[in-house]
C-alpha cells in the first residue's frame, strides 16, 4: 500500500499507436518507414511506427482505466509541442524538441490517478511535427 492507503500499481500495458482505442482527429498521418535512420536500422520506436501531426489543434482522445498513463514519442530538433489532459483538466504542455534525435522516448507521465476510468486528450499546439510512438497505462 501506498501512503494514502490504497494499492501501488501493480501491472502494465502499452498501447500501440495503431491501437482501435485510440481516436485520431484532424490531421494525423502514420508511418512506418520514417523511423528508420540512414543505415537503414530501426531507431527504437515501439513496433516500428508513429503517427504524427504537424497541424495545430490536431488531437487524439483515448479512454483508459488505470492509475498511471504515459505518453511516448520521438523528440528531435524540429519537433512541436501539445497540450496533455485527462478528465477534461489541463495537466502539462509536452515539447518533442531536442537537441538529438531519441526514439521511444517518455514525454509525460501522469500523477498518480489512482485507478478508475479515465479519458486522455492531447492536442497540438503549433505546425511542427509532434509525434505518438505509443501509451502505457500502469494500474
Amino acid at each position: 500500500f501506498n501512503r494514502e492507503g490504497t494499492s501501488a500499481p501493480c501491472g502494465y500495458e502499452w498501447i500501440a499507436n495503431t491501437d482501435k482505442r485510440i481516436a485520431y482527429f484532424g490531421n494525423w498521418c502514420y508511418t512506418s518507414v520514417w523511423v528508420y535512420d540512414e543505415k537503414n536500422t530501426a531507431d527504437g520506436c515501439y513496433e516500428r511506427e508513429v503517427h504524427y501531426s504537424n497541424r495545430e489543434e490536431s488531437f487524439l482522445y483515448l479512454a483508459f482505466e488505470g492509475s498511471i498513463v504515459e505518453l511516448y514519442g520521438v523528440l528531435d530538433k524540429d519537433m512541436g509541442a501539445a497540450d496533455v489532459y485527462i478528465d477534461g483538466i489541463y495537466c502539462a504542455t509536452v515539447n518533442q524538441q531536442s537537441a538529438e534525435r531519441k526514439a521511444h522516448e517518455m514525454c509525460f507521465r501522469s500523477i498518480d490517478l489512482y485507478g478508475g476510468k479515465h479519458i486522455l486528450q492531447i492536442y497540438t499546439k503549433d505546425d511542427r511535427m509532434f509525434t505518438v510512438d505509443t501509451i502505457k497505462i500502469i494500474y
